[in-house]
């Protein structure tokens, strides 16, 4: 069967959780509601810098040790999680896991189709509402999880087609990727000038272009690419954006592993603002095995400290147990990298009082939005472009609609399809979430005359 390119417009209402369309959001369990007594971090009047030392002087070691990972709550002082999620392209919580159901959210285009857009409007678009239904999940009790912190966007650049995970980036060029990740970024985190919706943290810094041997490769190139198009797209998602996290890739820089790379604190931390520095998972342990650069997890773990990560996906605790007991870590190493690490707490509103300011004024339901990406996808059924013809064993218009709606994100775009096809079965479905009967025809209209 012959592949063509047929550019596609298509009409994709965002799904989220029914109960959002049903109830006003509710508050994240806040300080003021599990405290048994006020402590002056619960105070918004006070100064950032202020209550987190507050904060800090009133946890245990254990409890700092345990904030070094994704869990950020102290629940015996009654604080939140921060929690993650996947999401270059929409909250992943699909898997059940620990017990817990799998949630469904709304999928985009992955980021290849979100840039074949050239729209940043409306991949900022996208993000908010992925941004609004992290906060809607992590503020609704019975999904009982917490996931404010994103894992987007995906900043890195496809510079080879044979790398792998050309799925993930938006495109090759720096100001291009950078335009898109600065849009994704404001999305998620929102236009509120004291609290965000959500936390961005971009992945994977830098130079991630090789899955095969990531474990032990290094990207060999100069500072002139260094500063002109390796950083470009994350400098500008963090000076432009607002982004304030990052996870660190498991390939080296020029023969310097990323996780230990001194321009972590000396470029990403002091010059880009970044509070947040993320391992990869498992990279702690490939500094060990197959890299050999320390003898022990506990050496790894020290210098991963010491270089700037403040959030471990490996295995941590006990080695900074051990690393406090003979003195390589220090308490105060520990209130250095939470101290950065609480101040994405206090800008996502958890250590605060529930109901205070603006936190909880969002923006309008994610379904009461519509995303309509143009992109490019390959079409295999063997008609001519534009055929209406159905073929024996090929699914009705109407089917295809549906199955459109699930499959125009995925990363190949090998969608099956009889040419043109506007997708707007979501707008009859879901005509009580802000769309009513009455104006869906002038809408779907609209569509048309793109």
């Amino acid at each position: 069967m012959k592949l063509h390119f047929v550019v596609s417009f298509c009409a994709l209402l965002l799904v989220v959780p029914a109960s959002a369309q049903r109830q006003r959001m509710q508050p994240v369990p806040q300080v003021d509601q599990w405290h048994l007594q006020h402590y002056p971090f619960d105070d918004p009047n006070l100064p950032a810098a202020q209550r987190i030392d507050n904060l800090l002087s009133l946890m245990t070691v254990e409890e700092k040790i345990d904030c070094l990972g994704t869990l950020t709550g102290v629940p015996r002082l009654g604080v939140p999680n921060i929690g993650s999620s996947e999401g270059i392209h929409g909250v992943v919580q699909r898997e059940p896991r620990f017990g817990r159901k799998p949630i469904t959210t709304t999928q985009f285009p992955q980021p290849p189709g979100m840039g074949a857009t050239w729209d940043p409007a409306l991949v900022r678009e996208a993000a908010s509402v992925e941004g609004y239904e992290a906060r809607f999940i992590t503020q609704t009790p019975e999904y009982n999880r917490q996931i404010l912190m994103l894992w987007g966007p995906q900043s890195d650049l496809d510079r080879d087609p044979r790398w792998g995970r050309s799925e993930e980036v938006y495109g090759e060029d720096p100001f291009f990727n950078g335009t898109m990740a600065t849009a994704f970024v404001h999305g998620l985190q929102g236009d509120d000038p004291k609290y965000w919706q959500s936390a961005a943290l971009l992945k994977h810094f830098l130079a991630n272009e090789n899955e095969d041997k990531r474990n032990s490769s290094s990207s060999q190139f100069d500072e002139r690419l260094f500063w002109e198009y390796y950083s470009v797209p994350f400098r500008m998602a963090f000076l432009d954006g607002g982004a304030k996290a990052v996870m660190a890739s498991y390939n080296a820089w020029n023969g310097t592993t990323m996780a230990i790379n001194p321009i972590l604190r000396s470029i990403v931390m002091d010059k880009w603002g970044v509070d947040v520095i993320s391992s990869d998972g498992g990279a702690v342990t490939l500094l060990v095995n197959p890299r050999h650069l320390f003898p022990n997890q506990e050496a790894a773990v020290v210098a991963c400290v010491k270089a700037g990560i403040n959030q471990f996906l490996d295995r941590y605790q006990d080695e900074v147990k051990a690393a406090l007991k003979d003195g390589s870590l220090t308490e105060s190493d520990l209130d250095n990298a939470l101290r950065r690490k609480f101040g994405i707490e206090l800008k996502l509103g958890l250590l605060d009082p529930a109901g205070n300011g603006s936190l909880h004024q969002h923006q309008k339901l994610a379904a009461s939005l519509g995303y309509r990406p143009r992109s490019v996808r390959l079409r295999e059924n063997g008609a001519g472009v534009g055929s209406a013809a159905q073929k024996p064993g090929q699914p009705s218009p109407a089917r295809q609609e549906e199955d459109q709606l699930h499959c125009c994100h995925r990363a190949a775009g090998r969608c099956r399809s009889l040419g043109l096809v506007w997708w707007h079965s979501a707008l009859r479905r879901h005509s009580a979430s802000g769309h009513s009967e009455g104006g869906r025809p002038r809408r779907e209209a609209e569509l048309r005359r793109l």
